[in-house]
């Protein structure tokens, strides 16, 4: 099935579920929104935002998967590696990439919730 994100780039090529992020205002107009996975079965569990409004998100990638955006899920890095991880991925407020970070370690691993805790940081 071929989805499209007003103002993200095209799922084609990619199969099974994504992840996906899209930012409204309070007036309910859209800012932004962004596609997040690969060829495998991914899938966002948590969202959160900052007190720099930047959003955070985790969930499940397996295999090469996008983790930032940008419609390529062979970029490498991070983003690279053929088992199933959980993921965060941060965006500041205009939707701009800020960084990614793959988590795998025994299994299939979820990130299911992320919080900002009182010091900015993430639990």
């Amino acid at each position: 099935m071929l989805a499209q994100l007003v103002g993200a780039e095209s799922s084609t090529g990619y199969a099974d579920t994504d992840a996906f992020i899209s930012v409204f205002s309070s007036a309910g107009s859209r800012q932004w929104a962004k596609r997040l996975g690969g060829t495998g079965a991914d899938i966002g569990y948590g969202v959160a935002v900052n007190s720099a409004n930047s959003v955070i998100v985790t969930g499940s990638i397996t295999g090469n998967a996008d983790m930032n955006g940008d419609g390529d899920y062979t970029d490498g890095g991070a983003e690279s590696n053929s088992g199933a991880g959980a993921f965060v991925s941060v965006f500041d407020s205009a939707g701009n990439w800020e960084y990614a970070k793959r988590v795998t370690q025994y299994g299939n691993d979820l990130g299911r919730s992320v919080i900002v805790a009182p010091n900015g940081g993430l639990t």
